[in-house]
């Protein structure tokens, strides 16, 4: 059992002992959280090891069924990976593409932070955010666009139907 629970303190487990037992529970929760970019091979081979991954995995499925979304790794998968799973649960991208806007900006900001680099930059086309987030390009432009307007991102170079360099600027402006 872990002595370092301080992973969850910023979570509700709702109550679930499975946390107690976690092995990330234990360990820098920047390797599982960091600020941009993907958790680390590190994290996914912790993840591996653990003793409930299993339960943590199931966790964050049924958090992103419903409105939520989660940052960071969960039973050894990324946002993007868990989508994945969901949508294939879920009559295949018809899950992903039906989430509300609110969800759907989220998960395209957590995208970005996933492929960025460790200063906040990522260099991608609308079509492969939409290709992760499982909405169509002109869906991911509109979101990506209200993420900038907000504040979530700012345009270092590049134009609309190219590849654009983003830098994630406030991560609070995307909630």
């Amino acid at each position: 059992m872990s002595e370092h629970a301080d992973i969850f303190d910023a979570i509700d487990l709702q109550g679930s002992e499975w946390k107690l037992y976690a092995v990330c529970a234990s360990v820098d929760p920047l390797l599982f959280f960091p600020e941009v970019g993907p958790p680390s091979n590190k994290a996914k081979e912790i993840c591996g090891l653990c003793p409930v991954q299993v339960e943590c995995l199931d966790y964050a499925l049924e958090q992103e069924a419903g409105e939520s979304f989660l940052w960071g790794l969960y039973g050894g998968k990324t946002p993007t990976e868990r989508w994945k799973i969901l949508a294939a649960r879920h009559d295949n991208e018809r899950y992903i593409k039906a989430a509300p806007n609110g969800v759907t900006r989220a998960r395209i900001f957590t995208a970005l932070m996933e492929l960025a680099d460790s200063d906040g930059l990522v260099s991608v086309s609308t079509r492969i955010v939409g290709e992760m987030c499982g909405v169509s390009r002109n869906a991911a432009n509109e979101h990506i666009h209200r993420l900038v307007s907000d504040g979530a991102l700012e345009v270092v170079s590049g134009s609309a139907g190219a590849v654009v360099v983003y830098r994630i600027a406030d991560q609070e402006a995307a909630a």
